[in-house]
């Protein structure tokens, strides 16, 4: 217990360091997918909402923490799609932490092989360790590839996931979302569609508990889910500023 608290500090430190920095990134994408901890399940229901009524395949995609998941999740075709979500609920139960889903969505992810997927329109970001910098990936040669950059981009020590380090491309790296922020503040929101776990949820936009994320939710991560679809379908409209509807 001593070494995770000294660990955590010494995160918040080092996340202290970075936020301290500037980030310049030319890199613009279409969509971003933000952060979400449990409430990147209400993200991934706006995110298949998005996949059942939109055309999309020409647009980037940048991933964030929890939202490198649901970021590869939108590339897999949409054939593939229901299946998928099926195959993650079902290795859920009601006490499921934080730790165990990197493997949940890693499990579900394997079924498909990698023609299945528009890969490259995905890009992940991560926090390089060494430099303090964000990183963003996008040659994937393999689906593990992939899926070991989402575990990169949503690493938090003994948070995220039951270990101290974790190394992608021989780089030590953290949760990418340590920059997410910096970096959407270069953004045009009006150009750039951003997924974060308050959209289309007005109450959210006024809360300003800390780690909100990290909590357990009240709802099951079903019920995120659901809600998240269903509070897409409810703005169709506003999804129509940045995509086509599929007719």
């Amino acid at each position: 217990m001593i070494i995770k608290l000294l660990c955590f500090i010494l995160l918040i430190i080092y996340v202290y360091r970075c936020l301290k920095k500037n980030v310049s990134i030319d890199f613009k994408p279409d969509i971003i997918i933000s952060p979400g901890g449990y409430n990147g399940f209400y993200q991934l229901g706006v995110c298949h909402y998005i996949k059942n009524n939109f055309e999309f395949s020409t647009k980037k995609i940048l991933g964030f923490s929890s939202g490198s998941w649901a970021g590869l999740f939108m590339s897999l075709h949409n054939k593939h799609s229901n299946e998928c979500i099926k195959n993650i609920f079902k290795q859920i139960d009601k006490c499921c932490p934080l730790p165990n889903m990197p493997g949940i969505f890693q499990n579900a992810i394997d079924k498909y092989n990698y023609s299945d997927f528009n890969i490259d329109k995905l890009h992940i970001g991560v926090t390089n360790v060494h430099s303090t910098t964000i990183e963003i990936h996008n040659q994937f040669l393999t689906i593990k590839d992939c899926t070991d950059c989402c575990i990169g981009s949503s690493f938090v020590p003994y948070v995220t996931y039951k270990d101290l380090f974790y190394f992608y491309k021989h780089k030590c790296v953290v949760d990418g979302g340590v920059y997410y922020k910096k970096y959407c503040d270069q953004i045009d929101e009006n150009k750039i569609l951003v997924i974060n776990y308050k959209i289309f949820r007005p109450h959210f936009n006024k809360s300003k508990k800390l780690f909100v994320n990290f909590r357990k939710p009240k709802r099951s991560l079903y019920q995120l889910y659901l809600l998240g679809y269903k509070n897409a379908q409810l703005n169709h409209d506003y999804l129509q500023r940045y995509f086509h509807s599929v007719s």
